[in-house]
């Protein structure tokens, strides 16, 4: 007796052409070195432009804390002369 198929396998297909080392014309390349190179020239730009970004946002951050810092500050101290007052 055969044993019983539960799937029916499917064949990845074939590549058409395939191009090797040899086929590939000699000036692309360089052609797509540069290109991959001002891409990522490109990419680094854009990342000093976020990070800059990112640190400024940051710099406000810290200016606002402070100022709650400050507020927060000025807030204890009316709250110990209440006390004081009313404790008296």
């Amino acid at each position: 007796m055969s044993a019983p198929q539960s799937a029916d396998i499917i064949p990845f297909p074939l590549r058409a052409t395939t191009v090797t080392p040899a086929e590939i014309e000699p000036v692309a390349a360089p052609n797509r070195l540069a290109e991959a190179l001002a891409a990522l020239e490109a990419a680094l730009a854009e990342q000093r432009l976020a990070v800059a970004a990112w640190r400024g946002s940051l710099a406000e951050l810290g200016t606002s804390v402070g100022g709650l810092g400050q507020s927060l500050q000025t807030l204890n101290t009316r709250l110990e002369a209440l006390k004081a007052q009313t404790q008296g």
